[in-house]
């Protein structure tokens, strides 16, 4: 890599585009800086321009010599005036600059090239986004695949859709490169089609008739209000009777993946997970089938690619509620598509079959007790009786056969709150199921912010799971007289601590384990007190994990630092406090403080 640094240009900008109109007639104003630049050097120009027809603009002759009359600046560099003509000779085309310096009779390399976009270049226009086939495997289009009213072409919606537009899509047959037969279809749009996307049937005829070669489709907008007409980019599609491949099917959050769907567990309707497929690009358009044998519980959604999916690598899709309901005991085919000018491509189809399930009635939790109204299925479970775990039945009326599989869903805080229960406590107890304590702390609160589902999932045999109707459970926290208080070790009796026995290194505390201490709780150890100049604090411990030989031990130790200590007034009391986080810090439960009285 040289070590001559390319030219400066003030004017040019992030893009590497210099605005012409920023430069007017003036010569382009750039810098030269090198390392050892000294007064005499010369330095000989390199402009290599292409204008946008490829005519060459270059300039290999020009050269100047460092000096101070010349415009030298000790901190820009030598100026150097590149003339205007080479500028407007090649607007709207490229330019690459460098230099090579000569001191006396010897030519250093060439210094690195700036490349320079010469010109703002203007926007393009962009056309509405190509139609895609719903039968088509991408780019390819089978006859074997329509049904028998054709194929259905499909485009997302456009921004300024309006009652009344007349939607055109024109389909052109080609064989052997040879238009063979086209087609339009004309579609005004009602107030039922407003920001869904756009929907038109090829008679199958046409389909047959470019069998063995290609159909160019796109769709023209003639809007009510007049102005101009759009046009789409053009899609072409090969006529063949073969197989695409195709891309993976789509993923529903909270769904196991196989065909039977309860929409009682979706009431917010379902989060479509869609794979990122290679070479996706911002701008691409995804249309979303949700496909039924009736058009009454069928639907079609659009969605665009934009930075925030190549950034996240997440492509979601939302579909209501409502379409879950409409589907009531129905099959469907969910999968999707993408498509942008030349490329596409189609997913694997989800097959789904939509059905409530058994009436499986909420699970008993031992101990706990109701709360709300009939119908709510809400309780309460103290913490406390639950300190060596807690027991979930099924209740006696749900059909169990012995090739059924069960299993109880503990669905509390993410963070060390849920727990899968997949084995019964015994053969004689196979309705009941044991939910670890180290499930029971990360879901303490005293209000609701903290209620979760108590739920067991029935897999009958040969058949697709179902879950039952939650029990939602709310776990009271321990009262606080039950978790240990920080102690000082060289206090007496805990209550009075003298300087003069706190070590060097600091007084020693100890935390006893409390209930439902676990590997990986968060510990804050702080100690609060009065100093001359106010109220004064300092954090032993914060939010350090609890370790694996604490655990075992039962116990935490930390110093509590002697120059802390050393501010405070003698003669005061300060506090000893702690806190503890179940749910990873989301949460932190305070234990009682420990007073002291400091003296000398």
């Amino acid at each position: 890599m040289s070590e001559f640094p390319e030219p400066h240009i003030p004017l040019l900008r992030d893009d590497d585009t210099i605005d012409l109109g920023q430069v007017g007639a003036s010569p382009l104003l750039t810098y030269v800086k090198y390392p050892g630049i000294a007064m005499g050097d010369t330095i000989h120009l390199n402009w290599r321009g292409c204008s946008p027809a490829k005519r060459v603009v270059d300039a290999l002759g020009l050269s100047v010599v460092v000096s101070e009359d010349g415009g030298y600046d000790e901190t820009l560099g030598m100026r150097v005036q590149i003339p205007n003509s080479l500028l407007s000779g090649v607007d709207q085309g490229w330019a690459f600059y460098s230099y090579v310096i000569e001191r006396g009779a010897q030519f250093e390399p060439e210094s690195l090239r700036q490349f320079i976009q010469v010109g703002i270049r203007p926007l393009p226009r962009v056309h509405l986004p190509v139609v895609q086939l719903r039968e088509a495997h991408g780019l390819l289009l089978n006859p074997q695949a329509m049904g028998p009213l054709g194929v259905t072409a499909v485009a997302a919606p456009y921004l300024a859709m309006q009652v009344g537009d007349r939607v055109t899509l024109h389909w052109r047959g080609y064989f052997d490169d040879e238009l063979d037969n086209q087609h339009n279809v004309v579609k005004t749009l009602a107030a039922g089609d407003i920001g869904k996307p756009l929907q038109w049937v090829v008679p199958s005829i046409h389909v047959l008739l470019a069998e063995g070669g290609e159909a160019h489709l796109h769709y023209s907008v003639q809007y009510r209000e007049g102005g101009q007409v759009s046009q789409s980019g053009q899609q072409v599609f090969r006529v063949a009777r073969e197989n695409g491949v195709l891309l993976p099917s789509l993923r529903i959050d909270g769904h196991d993946g196989g065909e039977q769907l309860d929409p009682g567990l979706f009431p917010n309707g379902l989060v479509l997970r869609i794979d990122l497929y290679p070479d996706i690009r911002v701008g691409d358009e995804i249309l979303l089938y949700w496909l039924g044998n009736r058009e009454s519980f069928s639907t079609v959604k659009s969605l665009r690619v934009d930075t925030s999916t190549l950034d996240s690598g997440v492509l979601l899709a939302h579909l209501e509620p409502q379409w879950l309901e409409a589907a009531q005991g129905e099959r469907i085919s969910l999968f999707h598509q993408f498509a942008r000018g030349g490329a596409a491509a189609s997913s694997l189809p989800l097959a789904l079959q939509i059905r409530r399930p058994l009436n499986l009635l909420p699970p008993i939790v031992d101990d706990a007790s109701a709360e709300g109204g009939n119908g709510e299925n809400k309780g309460v479970l103290a913490a406390g009786d639950a300190v060596f775990g807690a027991q979930v039945n099924v209740p006696e009326t749900v059909p169990i056969g012995s090739q059924d599989r069960l299993e109880v869903h503990w669905q509390g805080h993410p963070e060390g709150g849920r727990h899968i229960a997949t084995t019964p406590i015994s053969e004689q107890q196979n309705r009941s199921f044991f939910i670890p304590p180290s499930a029971i702390a990360a879901n303490m609160s005293a209000g609701e912010s903290k209620r979760f589902p108590v739920f067991y999932r029935l897999t009958p045999a040969g058949e697709a799971p179902q879950d039952s109707v939650p029990f939602n459970l709310r776990i009271a926290p321990l009262p606080s007289g039950v978790y240990p208080n920080v102690q000082c070790l060289e206090a007496q009796g805990n209550q009075s601590l003298s300087l003069r026995d706190v070590p060097v290194g600091g007084a020693n505390l100890r935390l006893d384990g409390w209930l439902f201490i676990a590997v990986g709780q968060l510990l804050t150890l702080e100690a609060v007190g009065v100093a001359a100049t106010g109220a004064e604090s300092v954090v032993v411990r914060d939010a350090w994990p609890v370790s694996a030989s604490e655990f075992a031990g039962n116990r935490v130790h930390a110093l509590l630092p002697r120059w802390f200590l050393q501010r405070l007034l003698l003669n005061q009391q300060f506090f000893l406090k702690a806190r503890v986080s179940f749910d990873k810090g989301e949460s932190f439960t305070s234990f009682n403080d420990t007073a002291i009285n400091l003296v000398a």
